[in-house]
């Protein structure tokens, strides 16, 4: 008799797609970790002008250049950077984030966050 039942609970739980082993091989964004994207100032331009991440990553901006740049949003902006210096942003909101360097407003770059 106790045979029979668990046999019938393993078709039943094969039947409605259960697994005895949860979410084992299936991704899911609750166990996302944060990342960090990396944009070069190089040549008076961001590389690469416009970037997604998924909320919560980070983005670091690298100065390549001899001379200083800034990154300058309506969320967060920038001192100014001198070459080889960082500047980093968690992104935490989704939505899309548009950048310029206030020292060079030609200069702008895009953060799309999802």
């Amino acid at each position: 008799m106790k045979k029979l039942f668990v046999l019938s609970l393993l078709v039943v739980l094969f039947a409605s797609g259960c697994s005895l082993f949860g979410n084992a091989g299936k991704s899911t964004d609750m166990n996302s970790v944060p990342t960090n994207r990396t944009i070069d100032i190089k040549n008076s331009v961001f590389m690469p002008s416009t970037s997604s991440i998924k909320a919560g990553d980070s983005v670091t901006w690298t100065n390549q250049d001899t001379f200083a740049h800034s990154i300058k949003a309506d969320d967060f902006s920038s001192s100014e950077l001198t070459t080889g210096q960082t500047y980093t942003f968690t992104f935490k909101k989704k939505g899309t984030y548009e950048y310029v360097c206030d020292l060079h407003p030609n200069m702008k770059g895009k953060i799309v966050v999802e």
